[in-house]
């Protein structure tokens, strides 16, 4: 043989312990030079008994040995996956296995829902049958018993349920997502699960053939127009048809005392999605929890969701407790992001921001200036309502005639759905310039709800529920009642703007004894009774006393206040906090807010505190003294107005 040829394989001798695997690796290995053989049926060898099995009512495991085999229970009883259960959220999938059993007398156990995750440990067993169902001990018989269950459920059925409303691509349409099924341009999608979960199982919308014609449905959706004002009515019936077009960045608060009809009107808004919605049943509420809200805000996604009850009360921590909730809320809202949270294993899991339009209501007003410009608030008042038109309008709604109104709606955006991102952000730029106010989250909530208006009056007059005059005038209706609401929205706004509290705030200091000012050149300052002094009655007419704590000098001749900027600063929050919860910035920030107001002078790039004339060593705000007065005071620099 030639020194380079391949040596022939050895067979592996003859008694060696592991012969058999040997001899089965070598002729795997070797497979090239042997080739396949075919091995005739009536010569081939007997298949291995299956592993696990089914005895007296329990799972077995079979174990083999040389003297043949037995079986070895695992169990008390037999199990079986019968189905899958897929849940999808939007941002995750969970699945759930739904399993039968009985026991080895026979009893039957529920049937029930176990999480994929959960499945291999087995506790769901006590957790959901009792103590009836045993598993025995042993080592291993927990995998073996997760196994076999496995084994003897072969082909279990798999279903998909989408686990929230509103627009999911599925197959190559858009469709509408409700608790009741899908929604596409041409009606009901067969074939599509939809469970979104607690109070969300009354977002049920009727198939377009049912009831009266679109026409019909939305001559009753707009009556929700005649209820009240069209400064609360429009900004509701405008919200309804702008929560399908996507992410909505701002909420609603409709706030006023109880009896003014605020839940009524959040109810008739509801029911646009559901026969089974009113002033009863809204689906939100805030007193839930910070969690509860965010997956309820989630799941609700392209809709109107209602969230009723915002009555700040009880002691301190229950009310900063509530403003906190409903801060995080409207924040998330308006920044269309979420609290990031870590799995077990430190890896990010998808964010959960809210997807539907918030449409909130309460007794009080949101607090702090910057959760006020994400959300529209509408004020109502006592006899506001017509509450024979509201009697009207919920009996259409019970007949599901606002949720035909929005069925038809979505069909007619179905087929639109991959352009309107693009539309929608074309729109958006030229319907600002529309409406202008001092914030710019106002120009854009106003444009945003604008914008769900023209969609609308598109869709009426082309299903024929409306002629081109009605759509002109409702347009300017609609165009009417936003501008009045952002100018609304902006006395809100100013009523939390910590500049604003500031200068609010100042001159109480001094008229309540807190604080008073001293002068530049005498102790007295010029304006002595304005800047906290006060006569002696016991003395000389003239005679004038300070107040409280200085807290700073009038230069009365340039006209300007120096204030000492931490003893000035605390009074300030000693104050707020009596009256409300403090101011919401830091006192840098305050200083910066003012000096971009145009209230402050300023010496140095980039300083706020200024030398104080004729004090060496002091530095002080100098707040323009113009700022406390309604009238314009005549300084070294010309007229401050």
């Amino acid at each position: 043989m030639p020194d380079n040829a391949a040596a022939a394989p050895q067979p592996p001798p003859a008694g060696d312990e592991g012969f058999d695997l040997q001899r089965q690796m070598h002729a795997a290995d070797h497979h090239h030079f042997i080739g396949q053989v075919d091995v005739p049926e009536h010569e081939a060898q007997p298949q291995t008994p299956p592993t696990y099995v089914e005895s007296s009512g329990r799972l077995c495991l079979r174990k083999m040995s040389e003297h043949g085999s037995r079986l070895v229970p695992l169990s008390n009883f037999v199990a079986r996956i019968v189905g899958e259960v897929v849940r999808d959220d939007g941002a995750e999938t969970h699945t759930f296995l739904s399993l039968d059993g009985r026991l080895d007398t026979g009893a039957p156990l529920d049937r029930i829902e176990v999480s994929s995750q959960q499945f291999a440990g087995l506790g769901w067993v006590i957790a959901q049958w009792g103590t009836r169902p045993i598993v025995f001990a042993g080592a291993s018989t927990k995998d073996h018993l997760r196994a076999a269950i496995q084994t003897m459920s072969p082909d279990p059925c798999r279903r998909v349920i989408y686990a929230h409303t509103g627009w999911r691509r599925i197959g190559d349409g858009w469709c509408y997502l409700h608790a009741g099924g899908a929604l596409g341009h041409h009606g009901p999608v067969p074939g599509i699960e939809v469970d979104p979960g607690g109070k969300l199982q009354g977002f049920q919308l009727p198939a377009s053939s049912e009831g009266d014609s679109p026409r019909d449905a939305i001559r009753a959706s707009l009556a929700l127009l005649a209820v009240a004002p069209d400064g609360v009515t429009v900004p509701l019936f405008l919200a309804c048809y702008r929560a399908p077009l996507g992410p909505s960045p701002f909420g609603i608060h409709i706030a006023g005392r109880t009896g003014n009809g605020k839940s009524v009107l959040q109810g008739l808004a509801q029911s646009h999605w559901g026969a089974t919605f009113d002033h009863q049943t809204i689906p939100g509420n805030w007193q839930s929890t910070r969690t509860a809200l965010e997956v309820l805000t989630f799941a609700a996604k392209d809709a109107v969701i209602c969230l009723d009850d915002f009555a700040p009360d009880g002691s301190k921590q229950d009310q900063a407790r509530l403003q906190g909730v409903m801060a995080h809320v409207f924040r998330t809202v308006g920044n269309g992001s979420a609290r990031d949270r870590c799995s077990d294993a430190a890896t990010l899991r998808p964010s959960r921001p809210p997807r539907g339009l918030v449409i909130s209501s309460g007794e009080d007003l949101p607090a702090g200036h910057s959760i006020r410009a994400r959300v529209l608030i509408l004020e109502t008042e006592p006899k506001m309502i017509d509450w024979e038109a509201v009697t009207q309008l919920q009996s259409q709604a019970r007949s599901g005639r606002l949720a035909s109104a929005m069925a038809a709606y979505l069909q007619w955006l179905a087929p639109q759905m991959d352009a309107l991102p693009h539309v929608l952000a074309e729109g958006l730029v030229q319907l600002r310039g529309n409406f202008q106010a001092d914030h710019k989250r106002t120009t854009d909530l106003a444009a945003q709800l604008f914008i769900g208006g023209e969609f609308f009056l598109r869709f009426a007059q082309e299903v024929g529920a409306i002629n081109r005059l009605e759509a002109a005038e409702l347009e300017g209706r609609f165009k009417a009642a936003l501008g009045r609401a952002a100018t609304a929205q902006a006395e809100a706004q100013s009523a939390t703007d910590p500049v604003q509290r500031f200068l609010e705030l100042l001159p109480a200091l001094f008229s309540s004894g807190r604080a008073h000012l001293m002068g530049i050149k005498a102790n007295e300052p010029k304006h002595s009774e304005r800047f906290g002094w006060v006569r002696n009655p016991s003395s000389a007419p003239d005679d004038l006393r300070p107040q409280g704590r200085c807290i700073g000098w009038e230069d009365a001749d340039g006209g300007v206040l120096y204030l000492e900027p931490e003893a000035c600063f605390a009074e300030i929050q000693t104050l707020a906090s009596v009256q409300n919860d403090g101011l919401p910035v830091s006192r840098n920030t305050l200083w910066k807010r003012l000096r971009e107001k145009g209230v402050l002078l300023v010496e140095e790039h980039g300083r706020n505190a200024k030398k104080v004339p004729g004090h060496p060593g002091n530095r002080g705000i100098a707040l323009l003294a113009s700022a406390l007065s309604a009238e314009p005071v005549q300084g070294r620099f010309g007229v401050l107005a």
